[in-house]
């Protein structure tokens, strides 16, 4: 017969279990914040914050690498003030992971979303990405490392 301490130790780790599973966060969930995050830091012009969430690995269409992606951003830092994101119609989707582990395989997500940016340029106040009748669509591409999910591929800037 088992005594009550070893019968209270499994019910408080079903329990602890169980409460772990129930408010741990999903990917969704977290690629969610990650935006809120990235967002709220280029609204207050903190580069480290917004290209804490690209991946060294960047590489977009457009022939930018995190190297470039971040250079490019402090000179955008420097010319405008008072950016303001509008960043609407968030929609995140994870990939399910096909190839097996022993071949390295890659969580990867897509998230889209209708961006507004306005800014001001010494005295002049306006838009600098979409306009106020079109937001640009943009598609992120985004791989989970081995605790965050990171930006790997921006697309949308240019019509295809």
């Amino acid at each position: 017969m088992m005594s009550k301490k070893l019968v209270a130790g499994f019910l408080f780790l079903a329990v602890a279990a169980a409460v772990l599973l129930f408010f741990w966060p999903s990917d969704e969930k977290r690629i969610r914040k990650l935006f809120k995050e990235g967002v709220a830091a280029a609204e207050s012009r903190d580069l480290d914050g917004v290209m804490s969430k690209f991946s060294y690995n960047y590489r977009d269409d457009y022939g930018m690498t995190y190297i470039y992606l971040k250079e490019t951003l402090r000179r955008e830092f420097e010319r405008i003030s008072e950016p303001h994101i509008e960043f609407d119609n968030l929609q995140v989707k994870v990939l399910k992971d096909e190839s097996p582990k022993e071949e390295g395989g890659t969580k990867r997500a897509i998230a889209e979303a209708d961006v507004r940016v306005v800014a001001t340029m010494g005295t002049e106040t306006g838009y600098i990405l979409g306009d106020p009748k079109e937001p640009v669509h943009l598609r992120f591409i985004l791989e989970k490392g081995r605790m965050n999910w990171r930006v790997v591929k921006v697309k949308g800037f240019l019509p295809e």
